[in-house]
């Protein structure tokens, strides 16, 4: 096993400068590259989610990694002087892993024990949320700087509630969602709303759900049953971006604002065994499926 810290070239942006095209400011991040072999193989981009970094996305790594799946965890929150926006989501955009995982994906790309054909995404909350809608041909296509597409997205509980221009024009790539129903952070129903609309434009992407599965079901590291009190939700929000750049909280009809009244406070999270291990399993079988293992 081969373990390399990689530095990336990207962008910090707030939602609204990058869904109105502005350009942001230079930033300089870095993600943990860990290689089973020296050959050319198949690599999982992991997007963490807004706590950070932290076991759960290693618990991925060391499962991918006995799968002969190479990975690339990107740090997105330490080279911009962050630890997490658990409790204020408003310190960094909600997007911005978008614009890293591109930056990675071109890195990756020109690595020589990565083969750039078969590079995947993935993401939990709000990298869940990042992996989602990287899928964007809009997006895809403003950041993308490499000359292959990312094989395939996988997007663990995301937070749907934002509708976005185009957001189901999305590139011809297989996309899956695990969500938990009782996610009391990112509702499913918002996921299966987008899922909905997704499958209807034409695309290839799936939800899976779990009856009994909270918010981070898949983590290992979480007890069955966690109250964070003072994590930020946008559950009981629906917010629409009008124009390019203009997000509009339809409760309230002005611009949406993380000190909106319909922002709440207080999550649960929880691992659920039986939910975690299926999800293992569909994973396993869809990067073998991707990645022709």
């Amino acid at each position: 096993m081969q373990t390399q810290v990689l530095p990336i070239d990207t962008m910090t942006l707030s939602d609204e400068q990058l869904l109105s095209g502005d350009a942001g400011t230079p930033t300089m991040i870095a993600g943990v590259l860990r290689l089973p072999s020296a050959c050319s193989q198949p690599l999982v981009v992991l997007l963490h989610g807004s706590s950070g970094y932290h076991d759960q996305i290693d618990e991925w790594v060391a499962r991918f990694n006995q799968q002969s799946i190479a990975t690339f965890v990107i740090d997105s929150f330490t080279g911009r002087g962050l630890s997490n926006v658990d409790t204020n989501q408003s310190d960094l955009g909600r997007l911005s892993s978008i614009v890293d995982a591109y930056a990675a994906l071109a890195r990756l790309c020109q690595h020589p024990s990565i083969d750039a054909k078969k590079i995947a995404l993935m993401g939990f909350s709000r990298g869940g949320q990042g992996a989602l809608y990287a899928a964007m041909s809009r997006f895809s296509k403003r950041f993308s700087q490499a000359p292959n597409h990312f094989a395939a997205f996988v997007s663990f509980y995301p937070n749907c509630s934002f509708q976005y221009i185009d957001d189901t024009q999305l590139v011809d790539r297989p996309i899956r969602i695990f969500h938990g129903e009782c996610d009391d952070f990112n509702p499913i129903a918002a996921s299966q709303m987008f899922t909905q609309r997704a499958q209807q434009a034409g695309a290839d992407i799936q939800l899976i759900s779990y009856p009994d599965a909270q918010h981070g079901f898949d983590s290992q590291a979480l007890p069955e049953r966690i109250f964070r009190s003072k994590s930020q939700s946008t559950r009981h929000c629906q917010i629409i971006e009008q124009t390019p750049g203009q997000l509009i909280n339809q409760a309230t009809g002005n611009r949406f604002s993380y000190s909106d009244t319909t922002i709440e406070r207080g999550t649960h999270l929880g691992y659920q065994a039986k939910a975690a291990q299926d999800a293992q399993r569909r994973v396993s079988e869809f990067f073998k499926q991707v990645f022709h293992l």
